[in-house]
């Protein structure tokens, strides 16, 4: 969190930035929560500058990565 945030956070067009990190015994240490308020929005940042540096400093903990484009349904 201390080297990979502040380069997320950098991110233009970026509206919120959630780390989920694993409690228990699991394939993923995390799950990381980047909101747009468009997929056009995403994929702007994405192509960034900002964009290609975090797909860049991933590199260096990340060893197996999902991407999913979701719309959020708040029931409570």
């Amino acid at each position: 969190l201390k080297n990979h945030a502040p380069i997320v956070l950098k991110m233009p067009k970026l509206r919120r930035y959630v780390v989920n990190v694993s409690s228990g015994d699991s394939e993923f240490d995390g799950v990381a929560e980047l909101w747009f308020d468009t997929a056009d929005d995403m994929n702007t940042a994405l192509k960034s500058e900002e964009g290609r540096a975090v797909v860049k400093d991933a590199g260096n903990f990340v060893s197996k990565a999902y991407v999913l484009t979701v719309e959020e349904h708040s029931l409570l």
